[in-house]
């Protein structure tokens, strides 16, 4: 994993989240509806085809003696 600098408003967030800590405020709900019969296996297959498309959700982000450090 490559290790990058976090952005301008990745840090905000995470300050955001550390002064309401415990809450749910960077939480996003929503519903998808299918209306066709989809198995298990075929919605694990496209997350994991959304994961290794998009740089954006294999970011893990880990605090380091009081600093965050993200990789990619």
């Amino acid at each position: 994993m490559e290790k990058v600098p976090l952005s301008d408003a990745q840090i905000e967030i995470i300050q955001l989240q550390e002064y309401y800590e415990n809450t749910s405020i960077n939480n996003i709900a929503g519903i998808v509806n299918i209306k066709n019969k989809v198995t298990i296996s075929e919605i694990e297959k496209a997350l994991n085809n959304l994961i290794k498309n998009h740089d954006s959700y294999r970011i893990k982000i880990k605090k380091e003696n009081s600093e965050y450090e993200q990789y990619i």
